[in-house]
């Protein structure tokens, strides 16, 4: 039986599946030089429907992110590490910093440009939570922590 693939999209030729979970398109790339306990960056476009595709903005805006990870992901783990100073030995931050994830929401906002890098934070009793870190475009605008 062959398995049949969806086609790839964007200049990253990301292969998207479509969530009914959680109503949202998921795709994944490796992450170059990742800081993080994982070297896998997990993609999601919040909402939507199976039946409405990737817009060609959506795409743009995340192939925009992906080129300027080289760039963002310093500005990144510094925003992590000033929040928590703990955290400023590099095998301390890799061993509580996993999942690496960037997340489109508000299908509504033309053209496309808010996104969130998340990572997940590992704590106590295996009470974790995410740390987001939203942007506009690739201008950085304010972190948060919760689920």
């Amino acid at each position: 039986m062959t398995k049949h693939l969806p086609p790839t999209r964007g200049k990253h030729a990301l292969r998207f599946s479509y969530s009914q979970w959680y109503p949202q398109w998921e795709s994944s790339t490796e992450l170059s030089d990742s800081p993080f306990g994982q070297a896998t960056l997990k993609i999601t476009v919040h909402g939507g429907t199976a039946w409405e595709p990737l817009t060609e903005d959506e795409l743009a805006l995340i192939d925009s992110v992906i080129d300027g990870l080289p760039e963002l992901l310093p500005l990144v783990a510094t925003k992590l590490r000033e929040w928590d100073e703990s955290l400023r030995d590099t095998k301390l931050f890799r061993e509580t910093f996993n999942q690496p994830s960037i997340y489109l929401f508000d299908r509504d906002e033309h053209p496309r440009k808010s996104w969130t890098f998340v990572v997940e934070r590992l704590a106590f009793e295996g009470d974790n939570w995410g740390v987001h870190l939203e942007f506009s475009e690739r201008q950085f605008q304010r972190m948060w922590a919760g689920d």
